[in-house]
């Protein structure tokens, strides 16, 4: 008697198991859902090219940076425009690792070992101090809060929209992301 009790038990159990089992995974059918694809902004080289240039010429500014990034203007003849002195293969320390690094009204910092600084570069008190990094990316470092805010301002004005608020708002449009780090006073610009 006790043994048939038991089994009728565990078909109990097992029944109520299955049922939940079916009603939870919506009874092993699948669900076909209709959702109109993302229209995606592009950015061509014709539309960056089109852009306003910057008010001042103290800092790279981002219409030429997306040029730099794409190919289409050579880094050195714009950074000399710019005044910008160039360090080869600057790291630093346990951070980054950048292959070609330009810098204006800056200092570098310790050198550590060959190649491997403690810091970023640090501002002088003349001029605007600015620096680039480069690398499959682009980074563009200043020291000032309207520096930097010129910088997020051309992004805006080149019909960058906010896609991520946070730590580093991230503006995109197209194949292109712009992370804006107000906290550091940097920007950094990645193509897909």
């Amino acid at each position: 008697m006790q043994f048939r009790n038991r089994k009728i038990t565990l078909g109990i159990l097992s029944g109520a198991i299955l049922s939940s089992a079916l009603f939870f995974t919506g009874c092993g059918t699948a669900q076909k859902t209709a959702t109109a694809p993302v229209a995606k902004d592009t950015l061509s080289i014709s539309d960056i090219q089109n852009m306003p240039d910057a008010a001042k010429g103290d800092v790279l500014s981002i219409k030429d940076a997306l040029l730099i990034l794409d190919g289409k203007l050579d880094r050195k003849t714009v950074m000399k425009k710019y005044g910008y002195q160039y360090k080869a293969s600057y790291e630093v320390s346990r951070l980054a690792k950048y292959t070609n690094l330009y810098y204006r009204h800056c200092t570098l910092p310790r050198q550590i070992r060959d190649g491997v600084y403690a810091d970023l570069p640090r501002p002088q008190k003349k001029g605007v101090s600015s620096y680039v990094a480069l690398n499959e990316k682009i980074e563009i470092g200043v020291f000032n809060n309207a520096a930097y805010q010129t910088l997020v301002d051309q992004v805006k004005a080149a019909g960058f929209q906010l896609d991520q608020p946070g730590y580093e708002d991230e503006f995109v449009r197209g194949q292109y992301h712009i992370f804006c780090y107000a906290g550091g006073k940097r920007i950094r610009i990645e193509k897909e």
